[in-house]
């Protein structure tokens, strides 16, 4: 009878795990240092951290408002807030790694840094291979960054969130499967996530870019000269939302919902395939609308003079006289229905 051999890489591989099992509890506590990049600070910030963080990286710089920040990141999480003055303070952090272990982590990550007068662009690339150890834990990175007000920022994400805040200045904000939330921002906005869900509360925009796949998109009081929304998959919803020119609303797949408190001069054009329209509109701005839908249906308070009813293959369609005055109005829902109210 011929006895089996042992595994000799099984039985090394398993002396290696108990290993480094054993290593990471016996290890003392040490702090960790910042990683070191190719950058120019103008002062090192010493602030307070949240529990649970670890600071890995933290520099100041010196920007006036108009300058350019531009922040890029494989995987991290972005959190703007806007602020006074011209001092721009780029914190990097990370949660659900003990503070021995954060330094070891983060020298495999590669920051780049550069400014130059009145620009700073940051550039941060994930390890291509993690330790054994790190591979099954989720550690979360985080850029925190307080920037002047009138600052243009762009910033990117690899699947992370982003936040702003008290922002004024021109803002682009994109994301591959993470969420976007903006709160109290200004200025021009370009906003975009493949994946996830995009917020906005509060805003004011001279013009606002938004688009989103996959997820929701959500906008609740405020206001834009020029608005326009795109969203496959997902629902679009706005509420207490005020536009000055121009108005286009795209969802395909998903319904749209609408509470506006006034219509664009120009254009107003809401469109969804697959979904319905819910339009709330106050029953003081005159309209001309053009509606077609499945199924229309439209509050009296709303409806005007001079409307032709067509029924047809592609649905009903609602059309008022050229002769007729008012805000421009289109909508049409693709195997859906149409649902005009008035504000009360």
């Amino acid at each position: 009878m011929q006895l089996m051999r042992p595994n000799w890489v099984l039985i090394a591989l398993g002396i290696a795990l108990v290993a480094a099992g054993l290593w990471n509890v016996t290890r003392r506590r040490s702090p960790a240092q910042p990683h070191q990049a190719a950058a120019h600070p103008v002062v090192a910030e010493a602030t307070e951290r949240q529990p649970e963080q670890e600071l890995l990286w933290s520099q100041v710089f010196s920007l006036s408002p108009g300058g350019r920040f531009s922040l890029r990141t494989e995987g991290g999480s972005v959190r703007l807030e806007g602020g006074e003055g011209d001092s721009l303070v780029v914190r990097v952090l990370v949660r659900g790694v003990r503070a021995e272990r954060a330094r070891a982590w983060w020298r495999r990550h590669h920051l780049e840094v550069r400014a130059y007068p009145n620009e700073v662009a940051i550039a941060h690339e994930s390890p291509r291979r993690e330790a054994l150890w790190e591979a099954f834990r989720d550690y979360e990175l985080e850029f925190h960054v307080r920037a002047p007000r009138a600052l243009q920022a762009h910033l990117t994400s690899a699947g992370g969130d982003i936040f702003a805040s008290a922002f004024a200045g021109r803002l682009e904000a994109r994301t591959a499967g993470g969420e976007i939330e903006l709160v109290g921002v200004g200025g021009a906005l370009a906003v975009q996530s493949s994946g996830g869900n995009i917020r906005l509360r509060d805003f004011a925009a001279s013009e606002a870019q938004i688009s989103a796949s996959g997820g929701d998109i959500r906008l609740d009081s405020g206001r834009a000269e020029d608005l326009r929304v795109r969203t496959s998959g997902g629902d679009i919803r706005l509420k207490a939302v005020r536009v000055g020119r121009s108005l286009a609303l795209t969802a395909s797949g998903g319904d749209i919902e609408a509470w506006l408190a006034e219509l664009g001069s120009e254009v107003n054009s809401l469109r969804a395939a697959g979904g319905d329209v819910v339009l709330y509109l106050p029953r003081s701005i005159p309209l001309r609308m053009r509606l077609r839908g499945d199924r229309v249906r439209v509050d009296s308070a709303l409806a005007a003079a001079h409307v032709v009813w067509e029924g047809g293959r592609s649905g009903i369609h609602l059309e008022q006289s050229p002769k007729a005055e008012g805000r421009p109005l289109e909508v049409r829902a693709s195997g859906g229905a149409i649902l005009l109210r008035a504000l009360r």
